[in-house]
């Protein structure tokens, strides 16, 4: 018995989208439909959206390249997203389930970028535990890292301003906390 029903995301379920992204607890402004949608003319959109009793439970921002699931080629990174009170054990079960649809879509493999733990309200890696458990093959993993500018102010003779010029210069995201990691996984369907 399959527990959620997934559904390619549409344009009319824009705003649906959206407010589910803005009340989750690791959604991020890269995956409002307005920011996503820039890329439109580049990618061919094949978002999914996971309802359990007819309520929107998790959100996949994504797109189809040659019978491939890619979490969203033009964003820097993505994965789930879910709502409040998604277990392992769920997002376990939704991915197998995004097995099924996959395998049922034609799309004989999945790309998946692990969203780095950072972004999120609360630091949570159950989805690399579920890639990992589940067979899925770690590919890449990016090294990134940012200033925790309130724990950790500007040395003498340089502002924040200036660290945060610094910052963008060498491409590194400015945000409280530690190191942040970004691991792209694959496995193939059939």
């Amino acid at each position: 018995m399959m527990q959620f029903e997934l559904v390619r995301y549409t344009k009319d379920k824009g705003p649906e989208w959206d407010q589910f992204v803005k009340d989750a607890w690791n959604g991020v402004f890269l995956f409002y439909r307005g920011f996503m949608d820039y890329h439109a003319d580049r990618f061919t959109d094949h978002s999914l959206m996971a309802y359990s009793k007819g309520k929107l439970k998790a959100v996949l921002p994504a797109n189809e390249k040659e019978g491939v699931l890619w979490s969203h080629q033009g964003l820097t990174y993505g994965g789930w997203v879910l709502g409040n009170r998604f277990s392992a054990i769920d997002l376990q079960d939704l991915f197998k389930e995004m097995e099924v649809y996959a395998a049922g879509h034609a799309i004989q493999g999945v790309e998946y970028k692990h969203k780095p733990f950072v972004f999120e309200k609360h630091a949570n890696d159950a989805d690399a535990w579920v890639l990992w458990n589940s067979g899925y093959e770690l590919w890449r993993r990016d090294l990134s890292f940012y200033f925790d500018l309130k724990n950790h102010g500007a040395s003498p003779g340089i502002s924040a301003i200036g660290l945060i010029s610094r910052a963008a210069t060498t491409c590194v995201s400015i945000r409280r906390g530690m190191c942040i990691n970004t691991w792209n996984w694959s496995t193939t369907i059939w």
